[in-house]
């Protein structure tokens, strides 16, 4: 599979259910888990792409890290810290086309919060595209532009708007929020388009 074939300018596009061991991605930089070897710093991994220490500090900031972060020594680094590493990487070589694979599942919600921001930042300001393998409903909320869905019959495209689509969840797990809400509507309250759990409640306060 040629991830080109679903890169968008300034879009951020999902796929879910789809293998990731058969990708191809020409001309984008792919953010997946990998290990390093390598007995050096951060900042000398991302010497050969930029050696400027203003730019290397902010490129920190942008993962969620202070400057301290470029001391650290590759090999020792987690599996989320190599993460934000190869994403920095990504954002100093100046790619305009980021894949990242499985991003959602190696950090806590607080953390997904801010990648989330990110993302949408990068794609809105910077002009930067971003394909992601995800099967997170609830990662997808609120920052994909459009969906693609791999079935055993064939591939579904959903706007990003559509994640309530009754058949996304025929293959992925239906986030708690989707199925309380299709609980209030079999009740007779319709709350449609809520992403957060807190803005549904406050809703509901108010109908009350």
């Amino acid at each position: 599979m040629e991830i080109s074939d679903f890169v968008k300018k300034n879009k951020i596009i999902a796929l879910s259910n789809f293998n990731v061991s058969e990708v191809n991605a020409v001309d984008c930089f792919v953010v997946r888990t990998r290990t390093l070897s390598d007995n050096i710093s951060v900042r000398e991994y991302l010497s050969k792409i930029c050696s400027n220490d203003k730019r290397l500090e902010d490129s920190c900031k942008m993962v969620n890290e202070n400057s301290d972060f470029l001391n650290r020594i590759v090999m020792h680094l987690s599996t989320t810290e190599l993460l934000k590493l190869f994403l920095m990487e990504a954002l100093l070589g100046k790619y305009k086309n980021i894949v990242l694979v499985n991003f959602d599942m190696y950090f806590m919600e607080k953390e997904l919060l801010f990648f989330k921001k990110l993302f949408r930042k990068l794609v809105d300001k910077y002009d930067k595209s971003i394909v992601m393998f995800c099967d997170n409903v609830n990662f997808m909320f609120d920052l994909v532009d459009e969906m693609y869905l791999n079935t055993a019959d064939r591939i579904y495209e959903f706007d990003g708007k559509d994640l309530y689509n009754k058949k996304i969840y025929k293959y992925l797990d239906k986030p708690k929020i989707v199925d309380f809400i299709e609980y209030l509507g079999n009740n007779g309250k319709v709350f449609d388009n809520y992403t957060e759990m807190k803005e549904l409640l406050k809703a509901i306060y108010r109908e009350v």
